[in-house]
């Protein structure tokens, strides 16, 4: 308890906390030390969603993609789950794109065919885009159950609010009434 009280009263360790998870067990920041965090943000800029999205279209179809997907491929042997689970920035909706790029490579020699990539049976490829999608609808429903769990804290802080009126209307001294 003491411990999340720390971490929690501190702007800079919370600020930590909220963008990393991390506590910090590791390693103790006193007030004494250097502000790490703000070390941090001079020397490297924050990362946002936009930067990651930005990165992953620049890296799609460039040579260092190409050179990834071929390293995939030779150290799974072909299995394109691994594959897809190993190269940067990719979905179960780039699996043709891949499967293109490496069929143009095993043409031009630079690859060896697999059994694995040649032979792969159709109804493990269904149940890999099944486990994408159940995966991806999954990430859907944890935002609506955040939304739900907001919408109910707001409806208790408002029954809450309405409780206390009630409590003050009934028991608030009423005021005398003048004498006759």
């Amino acid at each position: 308890m003491n411990r999340a009280y720390s971490v929690l009263s501190d702007k800079q360790k919370r600020a930590v906390y909220d963008e990393t998870g991390i506590i910090g067990d590791d390693v103790e920041i006193s007030s004494d030390d250097v502000d790490l965090v703000a070390w941090g943000r001079m020397m490297f800029k924050k990362v946002t969603k936009q930067d990651i999205d930005q990165f992953i279209q620049e890296y799609r179809d460039s040579g260092e993609e190409r050179s990834a997907v071929k390293e995939a491929y030779i150290n799974h042997n072909g299995d394109m789950r691994k594959i897809l689970d190993t190269v940067l920035g990719v979905t179960y909706e780039d699996e043709e794109r891949l499967r293109s790029m490496i069929n143009e490579m095993i043409e031009a020699g630079e690859l060896k065919a697999t059994r694995k990539f040649l032979a792969e049976p159709e109804k493990r490829k269904s149940r890999r885009i099944r486990a994408a999608k159940r995966e991806a609808e999954s990430k859907e429903g944890e935002g609506a159950l955040v939304e739900l769990i907001q919408n109910r804290q707001k409806q208790k802080l408002a029954s809450l609010d309405a409780f206390c009126d009630s409590l003050a209307q009934k028991y608030a001294k009423k005021p005398r009434r003048a004498k006759k």
